[in-house]
């Protein structure tokens, strides 16, 4: 039992930490008028 077990904890324990590093990304609506007072207080508002 404990031969099957370490190697999928193992496995379990590594998807559940690749799953955990994940980056949510939330596109948000941004007016241009906004955007430039961003510009002009000197900060990019490029995205990456």
């Amino acid at each position: 039992m404990k031969r099957i077990f370490a190697p999928f904890a193992i496995v379990c324990l590594s998807v559940m930490t690749f799953a955990s590093c994940k980056k949510d990304i939330k596109e948000t609506d941004v007016s241009t008028e906004t955007l430039n007072q961003i510009r002009s207080l000197g900060f990019s508002t490029d995205v990456y």
